[in-house]
């Protein structure tokens, strides 16, 4: 079995994942041109900011899943235990990509100010 299956049994039938957020290329390339020794500065909007708390807190949460999983299964509940699984994944990855808007928000930030 794939580490991206899961166990199906008849009463869990898992949802598709979200799709994972990648930082957009050009946004990294013009990244690397600021040299690493150079400030940056990088106004940044509330919402920005909570994309750093959201995906910290949601990523305690995908741990609290895992735990749950592993209780589950320890007690024999493997429907139980798949459902945590797959519950950890999804809340990760959308923790990850929080994180991910987080850095993007960053670069494009300390980009736009450089320019100005």
């Amino acid at each position: 079995m794939a580490n991206d299956e899961i166990p199906k049994e008849p009463n869990f039938v898992p949802a598709p994942l979200p799709e994972r957020y990648d930082i957009p290329t050009a946004i990294i390339e013009q990244w690397f041109e600021i040299p690493a020794q150079a400030r940056v500065q990088f106004p940044l909007t509330r919402a920005d900011i909570d994309h750093l708390i959201i995906g910290l807190l949601w990523t305690l949460d995908a741990q609290s899943k895992m735990d749950a999983a592993l209780t589950a299964w320890s007690n024999g509940d493997l429907n139980g235990a798949n459902k945590a699984i797959f519950e950890s994944r999804r809340i990760n990855i959308e923790a990850q990509n929080r994180i991910r808007q987080l850095g993007t928000a960053l670069m494009a930030s300390a980009i736009r100010e450089r320019r100005t």
